[in-house]
């Protein structure tokens, strides 16, 4: 005896098999804005698990317009550096507008500029330390 899938199990299984290929874009539900962020300013030590320095650190956030930006940037004893930059709108619901990230220097595998727009335009460019190869 064979088992066949019935004719509108396969067309099921072929409809969900090309949705799964088409692209989608999804747009997230955002984060309801309850209270308006402000200006913060931190101090940050980054430390391994039994407490020794890796690298320190500053934090800051300011309001900007309708928006906050905020950045963070960790200095290695190695010159190494990472910094962070996000800024996004709190009005009604906070929302990305833009995100860079570098990371460069011995104490990363690679050296990183990243970025990421609210259009959802997103380009990363990379540098080996080892042939000094980028992509």
């Amino acid at each position: 005896m064979t088992l066949r899938p019935a004719p509108a199990a396969l067309a099921a299984l072929a409809a969900l098999a090309l949705s799964a290929q088409q692209p989608r874009r999804v747009e997230p539900a955002g984060i309801p804005v309850r209270y308006p962020e402000g200006v913060a300013h931190g101090f940050l030590d980054l430390r391994t698990a039994n407490g020794a320095l890796l690298a320190s650190g500053d934090l800051l956030q300011v309001p900007r317009g309708r928006g906050i930006e905020s950045r963070t940037v960790f200095s290695f004893p190695d010159s190494s550096l990472f910094e962070e930059t996000v800024s996004f709108t709190q009005d009604g619901v906070f929302a990305l507008q833009a995100y860079h990230l570098v990371q460069r220097g011995p104490a990363f595998a690679d050296d990183l500029d990243a970025s990421l727009s609210a259009n959802g335009r997103y380009i990363v460019k990379t540098k080996s330390h080892r042939d000094g190869r980028s992509i």
